[in-house]
């Protein structure tokens, strides 16, 4: 009976917790002037080059402003949103004093409502452009920070580090890159230029983020999962 009771009572919260979140979402959209809360069950019909997208599910704000703060970006910094869908990381991204905000979105119809909520976006402070093209076959070379929630599978998370790592070749510089949800975050792991900084777990939304910063090839990298216990420096 009081395991019954218990079980119940844990799902009116939670009942409670999604809708206070879902209010607070079309609240902060109204207040950016902005649509973003749409949602969709099946993965869009665009082909892309490893054929493994993930279903559109915008990332909540509150993750969102929480990333803003730790990454603490400057005026220098150009922000890639890699699979951006409408477009709500990168609009709260643009009211920060940056240099340029750039999403990729393969979708033809998530680009024209992105496009549509970048029009929109009250308080811009930094030009936004999106980019309807294939992830893994993006041009990543002007980036500093990386953003992806989930967009896509193994394979063209693989093709997307390689992508970036080649820029930097080209142009080296210090990025910063944030994964959430970040179910394939073992190939970031075993990118000899990449250093887990920071690895972020949140009770309520059940999602993960890990931060990720590059490193010179000399310099020994240090990647565990779990960074909870870990004497990793903190990634401000």
């Amino acid at each position: 009976m009081f395991a019954r009771i218990l079980r119940d009572s844990m799902s009116l919260t939670q009942r409670i917790f999604r809708t206070a979140r879902r209010t607070n979402e079309l609240l902060t959209d109204r207040w950016l002037n902005i649509h973003t809360c749409a949602t969709s069950d099946q993965v869009p019909d665009a082909e892309t080059t490893f054929g493994d997208p993930v279903e559109y599910d915008p990332l909540h704000y509150f993750l969102i402003w929480r990333c803003i703060r730790k990454l603490q970006p400057t005026p220098n910094d150009v922000v890639f949103d890699i699979g951006c869908g409408s477009a709500r990381i990168l609009c709260a991204f643009a009211r920060q004093k940056l240099r340029h905000c750039i999403g990729i979105e393969y979708d033809p119809t998530l680009s024209k409502l992105a496009r549509r909520n970048v029009i929109r976006l009250r308080g811009v402070k930094t030009p936004i452009e999106i980019r309807n093209v294939d992830a893994a076959s993006a041009d990543y070379s002007q980036g500093t920070i990386y953003c992806m929630y989930n967009p896509f599978g193994r394979d063209t998370m693989r093709e997307v580090l390689a992508r970036i790592r080649a820029s930097l070749d080209v142009r080296p510089r210090r990025v910063q890159l944030v994964y959430f949800s970040p179910w394939h975050e073992d190939l970031l792991a075993d990118a000899d230029w990449l250093r887990c900084a920071d690895r972020v777990s949140t009770r309520f939304s059940r999602i993960d983020t890990s931060y990720w910063v590059s490193v010179q090839q000399t310099l020994v990298k240090r990647c565990p999962h779990d960074l909870r216990h870990s004497s990793v420096p903190k990634f401000v």
